[in-house]
Order: structure tokens, then C-alpha cells, then sequence
């Protein structure tokens, strides 16, 4: 699964997300999420199913912590993790009205992880960038 919807404008940034699985110890996913839910690059290999699973699982995740930081005044939302007990589940702003999600081994360095995800956002942040549909939210550019 590569972009969802791809105009001869955009560039193809699927070969970013493998770097970061091939380059990141014990990642297994990676995919770039619009904050409505749209799956807009994926790790090579992820079934379409899954991708669209986990980009609607991403921005609902997202949203919770959003729901979070505005009632009891936490601020923006940089980074959300759970901890279960096969896998880590991270999402991160990547760009604007863009989110990052990541799939680890429950043994990976969360802090390794989520450090190399901050990276990646400063570096291709602006390229993941999502234009703003009517009627969704929109989230701050990366604040990194």
C-alpha cells in the first residue's frame, strides 16, 4: 500500500516510512495519517485493511488526547503512546492536519522510538502535510 490518493504533484514518500522501519530497531508498521482518518502513506507491505484499521484507529487516538489536553488545559497534543502487552502504539503530529503512527515490539525503546519520529516529523513534516477538508479540524503544523 503506497498513497492513497497521489496527483502528479505529490511525491511518493512511501520509501521515507520503510527508512524509518528498515533504520528504526523493532518497528513493524508506519504509516502517515490525515486527522480525519485517511491513510496517506504506508509502510511497503501493510495490507490495505490494516492501514485503513489503523489510520481510523490513529486520528480517533489522537482525538482523545486532543479531548485531554483542552479540558484540563495540557496543551497541544505531541505524542500519544500505549503500552500493550504484544505491541507499542505511538502517534505524533507529523505536519499539518498530519499524524504519524507507529507499531513497535512491546520490548522496543519507547524513547528511541518516539525520538526518531520527532525526526522524521521536522525532516518530511511539510511534505506529509494534509490539505483542510470542510468541516475537519485542524491541528497546529509540528511543534518540534
Amino acid at each position: 500500500m503506497t498513497e492513497i490518493y497521489p496527483t502528479p504533484s505529490t511525491p511518493n514518500l512511501t520509501w521515507v516510512l520503510d527508512e524509518f522501519k528498515r533504520d528504526t530497531p523493532d518497528v513493524h508498521t508506519v504509516i502517515a495519517v490525515s486527522i480525519d482518518g485517511i491513510s496517506t502513506y504506508a509502510n511497503t507491505g501493510l495490507p490495505l485493511a490494516d492501514n485503513e484499521r489503523l489510520a481510523a484507529i490513529t486520528s480517533g487516538f489522537h482525538s482523545l488526547a486532543q479531548g485531554i489536553g483542552a479540558h484540563f488545559a495540557g496543551g497541544v497534543v505531541r505524542q500519544v503512546v500505549a503500552e500493550l502487552d504484544n505491541l507499542l502504539f505511538f502517534v505524533a503530529a507529523a505536519g499539518r492536519n498530519t499524524l504519524l503512527a507507529v507499531l513497535a515490539a512491546p520490548h522496543a525503546d519507547a524513547g528511541i522510538v518516539g525520538y526518531e519520529m520527532t525526526l522524521l516529523a521536522r525532516r518530511v513534516g511539510d511534505y506529509f502535510a494534509t490539505a483542510s477538508r470542510v468541516g475537519s479540524h485542524r491541528i497546529d503544523d509540528f511543534a518540534g
